[in-house]
């Protein structure tokens, strides 16, 4: 072999081992900002949680926000900022995040759900059924949702009262927990300083 040739094969395995170098180096800081995006992703979700939690209903939006502007196929983003709205009575809003999550899984219950509550909660009944109906066909076990179904989809004498009785946990959840814990208290002997 000629010293010219050996020179140009070294020269070709330096530019081979360079551009491998390179492209490790490449796939590194991309997989790098990968999980990091990831992280922030997962700590966002945490934080909404949180603040959804503690009932700071607009720092729960924001996180959430946060989190889905990080990754926009994120179906539990949408979900819990769908339920957020919600709870501050936003429904265009929820229902425009929900219909998004439903999108994102359709065969997730839970989109279906609040998307019924939210429809319900609209006095759109038709609507709202069908949105529980598909939770149901995924799932039948849930008397809850059975529940919602037979209210939105059928009328009988009664019927304010037992919508009003469903959606009193989410109108008023701290009364009612308030009146559980006062029953449990009294039943079991527990001395009030009342």
């Amino acid at each position: 072999a000629s010293p010219r040739s050996v020179s140009a094969r070294i020269c070709r395995v330096k530019r081979l081992l360079s551009t491998g170098i390179v492209l490790a180096a490449l796939a590194a800081a991309y997989g790098y900002v990968v999980i990091a995006r990831e992280n922030s992703h997962r700590d966002l979700i945490q934080r909404g949680d949180a603040a959804m939690a503690a009932g700071d209903l607009a720092t729960a939006i924001e996180a959430l926000s946060g989190a889905i502007a990080l990754k926009d196929d994120s179906m539990i983003g949408y979900l819990m900022r769908g339920d957020a709205y919600r709870r501050r009575d936003e429904l265009e809003s929820a229902l425009r995040d929900l219909r998004q999550a439903a999108d994102i899984d359709p065969g997730a219950t839970r989109p279906r759900e609040l998307l019924g509550d939210v429809n319900y909660a609209r006095h759109r009944d038709p609507p709202a059924a069908d949105h529980y109906q598909a939770f149901v066909d995924v799932d039948d076990r849930s008397p809850r949702v059975l529940y919602k179904l037979a209210l939105a989809r059928y009328r009988f004498r009664m019927r304010g009262f037992y919508r009003t009785l469903m959606f009193m946990p989410m109108i008023m959840p701290d009364i009612v927990l308030g009146i559980g814990l006062l029953i449990f208290f009294v039943t079991i002997g527990f001395q009030l300083g009342l």
